[in-house]
Order: C-alpha cells, then structure tokens, then sequence
C-alpha cells in the first residue's frame, strides 16, 4: 500500500484521482487536482468539487474530509487521526498541523477559514478552529507543554485548543493549552493566549488581556455608509490606473463599460451585501450575495472587472467566493 501512494505521488492528477475512485473507493468528487509530489495516507478519505491540494503536500489520517473549493497549497504537513476541512478552505505554504495518532488526534477548520504560512499547530487533545476565522502566519497552537521531568516537580498541562467563529489571529500569536476563544475576537499580533477568551472582545498582551469589547454588528445604515466608502476609493483606485469612472449615484458607479451596483439590505432579518454588475446598455447580469456571513456570487457575465471588485473587497474583509 506505501509503494502505491508514493507512486501515486507522482502521478498526473487525473490518473492520481482515477486511482483513488476505482481502486481505493475513496470518494473523490469532480475537478479536483491532486498535483505533483502530494502523498495522501488516509483509510476513508473525501475531498469536494473543486479542491485542490499540492504540490509536495503530506496529509495522514485514519478518517480525512476536504470541503468544496479548499486549497491545501504546497509543502504542507497534516497528520492527524480525524483531519476534517471544511469548504472554502485555505491552509498556506510551510505550515505544519500534526501530532501522534492518539485517540484524542484531531483536527478541524470550517468554512471560510484560512491558516496562513509558517504556523505550528500541534492537534494531539484536539483543534477546533470555527468558521470564517484566519489563523496568522507564524502561529503556534499547543495543547501540550512538558518537558521537565514530572517526577521531579516538573510542570505538566493538557488540552483541547477551540477557537471560534469570525476570530482573527494576526502573525505570531502563541496559544497555550486548553485555551477557548470565543466567536468574533480579534487578538493583537505577537500575543501569548494562556487564558480562555470570551466571545466579541479584543485582546492584547503577553499574557494577552481584553482591551475593550466588540460589537456583534453595526446598524443597516451604518453598513450603507461604509459600503459607499469602500466604493469612493475603488473608484479613486480606477482613476489612478487610468480607468473611465463615471458616478451614477451614491452606490453605483460606471468603471469602462461595466456597471457596479452596491446595496445593503435586509433579507430574512438579516443585513447582506447585495452586489450586481452588467455591461453598460446590457441586460445581462452577475449576481452577489451575502448570506449568514458566508459569501458567495454567481456569474452570469464573464468580466474581468467583476473578478477586480471582488478581490478589492477582500482588502475590506469582505470575502466572496464563487458558489
């Protein structure tokens, strides 16, 4: 069974997949790319449409699931007894996420999340990392500290690491142990976390302390004025690149031939991001929509102006990914 995954390591992606359907009945969904070098070791193993993982990625694990549209870039550890990665997700270069396969081995990322390159997180008592979070590069997660001898008086600690939903860990931050976060926290870079973190706070220090509370939400009207802001400085941005920008109104502007219209509006009690785009005298339309802080947009209209906006709006935190 190694020599076959190693010499599935090097195969072309669409044998690589053939392979794991036919012969492995693993469950490999439609356009996923394995690429060059990528040796996958798991019993069960599912991966969604669209994903993609390598090149010269190592991912181990009795029981492996891979969300829709999630990208596992090259060199990559991940080796865990239960690995489960959502949809959207993005783990970057040169990070490692591991420990021995003990009962307690288990890692876990939802939908939207990202970790960025260079992080150390160790999974032996469990990580739980929620939805629309970003783990910083250059992060480390340990749910063990020991290395004085316990016999001798040495200090030992044990624990799961859970970290919420919509929390962002800058670069370098240091989580210790048995940690909770709670949903919507935002930690200062360079932060030692050796204590629980409740929910919508923000946190700084080493050891890291509340600064100040975080609002859950902020009014309709004052998302409508920021999502005018966010368009004002696209529209600065064409200008400089040379662009023809012309205003239509306070939440529509004219870039070229494309039209772009931005509204917040409230769908089913909530407040969401309503985005079209149409070729200027056009009927045809590209659709966008928030919805329970997930983002996804629909493309009837092919333009590169549309895929421009969307990657502007990432500037703000606003993500939108193709659905």
């Amino acid at each position: 069974m190694k020599f076959l995954q190693i010499i599935l390591a090097f195969s072309p992606s669409f044998l690589h997949v053939f392979i794991r359907r036919v012969f492995l009945k693993q469950q490999i969904e439609k356009n996923v790319k394995l690429k060059f070098g990528t040796l996958i070791i798991s019993k069960k193993l599912y991966i969604g449409n669209q994903s993609k993982i390598g090149p010269f990625t190592y991912i181990k694990g009795q029981d492996t699931s891979i969300g829709e549209h999630s990208s596992i870039l090259p060199l990559v550890l991940v080796s865990s007894r239960i690995n489960q990665i959502g949809n959207y997700v993005t783990i970057k270069s040169l990070s490692v996420i591991r420990s021995d396969f003990r009962e307690s081995s288990k890692f876990s990322i939802g939908d939207h999340s990202m970790v960025f390159p260079f992080c150390w997180i160790d999974t032996g008592k469990g990580v739980e990392i929620g939805s629309q979070s970003g783990i910083g590069g250059h992060t480390l997660i340990f749910t063990h500290g020991v290395w004085a001898n316990y016999l001798k008086g040495g200090p030992i600690s044990y624990g799961s690491v859970k970290i919420g939903n919509n929390v962002w860990l800058p670069w370098r931050v240091f989580i210790m142990p048995g940690v909770e976060i709670g949903d919507n926290v935002i930690v200062g870079a360079n932060s030692l976390i050796n204590k629980s973190i409740e929910s919508n706070s923000l946190v700084a220090g080493s050891p890291a302390k509340k600064i100040k509370p975080l609002e859950e939400d902020i009014s309709l009207e004052e998302k409508n004025i920021r999502i005018i802001e966010i368009l004002e400085a696209y529209s600065e941005l064409k200008l400089e690149n040379g662009d023809s920008i012309k205003k239509i109104n306070p939440t529509t502007i004219q870039v070229n031939d494309i039209v772009i219209t931005t509204q917040i509006t409230e769908i089913k009690s909530k407040s969401d991001l309503l985005l079209s785009m149409s070729k200027f005298d056009h009927d045809i339309k590209c659709g966008s929509i928030v919805i329970d802080d997930s983002v996804y947009h629909k493309s009837e209209l092919s333009v590169p102006e549309h895929q421009k906006f969307i990657n502007f709006l990432r500037g703000y935190g606003v993500r939108l990914y193709k659905h």
